[in-house]
């Protein structure tokens, strides 16, 4: 059967369970040995397995790791019930993230809501990053 690049990173990949603030996240993991890393963050509704075949082509220039945000995707929790009064809680798990895994040269990309989050991640949780791409 032929099978397309994205089919083929979705194979490729393992979920892992990170453990963040209250509880875990699920995260896709692309490993690339000693290339730079990536991190991407989803828009508000979808989830990392959205992106795949995006994502697929990247693989080949870095380690992907893409994150389920809370109440989203496989992560194991869902969202409070009220409203949350802004993004910082989707930030820190992009760092707690970040530091689940070896450090390594770090760029960030994110869709939408992911694009913000990681914003507030870099500028004022402490997320390490080389550069970032921020898409709408």
């Amino acid at each position: 059967m032929k099978t397309r690049q994205g089919d083929q990173l979705a194979m490729a990949g393992q979920r892992l369970n990170v453990e963040v603030e209250g509880g875990a996240l699920s995260v896709w993991h692309f490993p690339k040995p000693e290339a730079p890393r990536l991190i991407f963050s989803h828009a508000n509704g979808f989830n990392a397995s959205t992106y795949r075949q995006f994502l697929a082509p990247l693989n080949a220039h870095f380690e992907i790791i893409a994150p389920d945000t809370r109440g989203h995707g496989l992560s194991q929790f869902p969202l409070p019930s009220t409203r949350l009064p802004d993004w910082h809680v989707f930030a820190r798990d992009l760092v707690a993230v970040s530091a689940a895994f070896e450090p390594r040269t770090t760029v960030f990309a994110g869709h939408s809501m992911g694009s913000v989050c990681g914003l507030l991640a870099a500028g004022l949780h402490g997320l390490d990053v080389a550069g970032m791409a921020m898409i709408e």
